[in-house]
């Protein structure tokens, strides 16, 4: 087998892509896009949020210290992406609980972020429940 040395990059892919919303001093929206988001544990969110100069929803957590987390799905993906080009726009929120209430991702369609290809992708179909496809190795 052989290998190629591609330098030395990060490339943990797919990854979500979220959006995060804050609300600025007039109670008004602001979201952004954040493609390099992820979760730490089962009670643990953790997100890199570059808090330069010049970006609303930088501007709006150092005021307000508080934001929403929600996932971009395939029906917004032109959308989503838009407001990690632009600033100061905000999305609307899609129902997307099942009959039980619990988050459905086959109304969801979340996208992840193929670092590796620089698409996003629509999360696909189940390949087998969390801990139980691997009980026949016990």
């Amino acid at each position: 087998m052989t290998t190629k040395n591609l330098g030395a990059k990060g490339l943990v892919t797919p990854l979500p892509v979220l959006i995060i919303a804050t609300y600025d001093e007039n109670g008004v929206a602001n979201a952004m896009n954040v493609a390099w988001g992820g979760q730490c544990g089962p009670k643990h969110v953790v997100m890199n949020l570059s808090l330069t100069m010049g970006h609303k929803t930088n501007d709006n957590l150092k005021l307000k210290q508080a934001f929403t987390v929600s996932y971009a799905d395939a029906a917004n993906v032109a959308a989503a992406d838009y407001i990690g080009i632009a600033s100061g726009k905000k999305v609307a929120d899609e129902r997307i609980l099942d009959a039980e209430g619990k988050v459905s991702l086959d109304l969801l369609q979340p996208i992840v972020f193929d670092s590796a290809q620089n698409l996003y992708r629509v999360v696909g179909k189940e390949v087998g429940g969390a801990w139980k496809i691997g009980d026949h190795f016990k």
